[in-house]
């Protein structure tokens, strides 16, 4: 790091990762001071030990090792009469209509409880009457482009949007 502008590039993309690395802020801490004001100019050999130490952090993750919640999205709906299914199709559609900026036209799964989503999307239950539902539904998903894999989870393994919907302390 030769300059004040090199190092500003450098925590640039370093804060990229920020939410992947434990205690970034505190590890960078010190080369964040540099870019200070009055600030130390120069680099001594704890900072490019720290250097080291972030760029090693860095190659060591990897982002298809876990998943992890990059963001929540939830609507409330007005219409209280709709049964269950209908809600979880209107909870996959607002889902993709918020999220649609990060899917581009990449494959991408939906993972949900709601079996009949599933079933319906992948056709393996096809020949049941379509409703306007579950056609405005198709018409999202294949309408856009979008490539989804639809994934069974059983309700007791998707614990925490369960406890969301179901909580009365939640809902009110």
């Amino acid at each position: 790091m030769n300059d004040k502008k090199t190092l500003q590039q450098f925590l640039g993309i370093v804060n990229y990762a920020r939410n992947y690395i434990k205690n970034l802020a505190k590890l960078a801490g010190p080369l964040y001071a540099k870019l200070r004001k009055n600030g130390q100019k120069h680099f001594n050999s704890e900072d490019i030990r720290l250097v080291r130490v972030i760029k090693e952090k860095l190659n060591k993750y990897s982002p298809k090792t876990e998943e992890r919640i990059c963001r929540y999205a939830s609507e409330k709906y007005k219409l209280k009469a709709i049964n269950n299914t209908d809600r979880e199709i209107l909870a996959v559609i607002n889902a993709i209509n918020n999220f649609r900026l990060y899917l581009g036209f990449k494959e991408f799964t939906v993972r949900t409880d709601c079996e009949a989503i599933c079933k319906y999307h992948n056709k393996v239950n096809s020949k049941k009457s379509s409703t306007r539902r579950w056609v405005l539904f198709e018409d999202i998903i294949t309408g856009n482009g979008y490539k989804v894999i639809f994934e069974h989870i059983k309700g007791k393994d998707n614990t925490l949007p369960d406890i969301f919907s179901r909580s009365s302390i939640l809902q009110e």
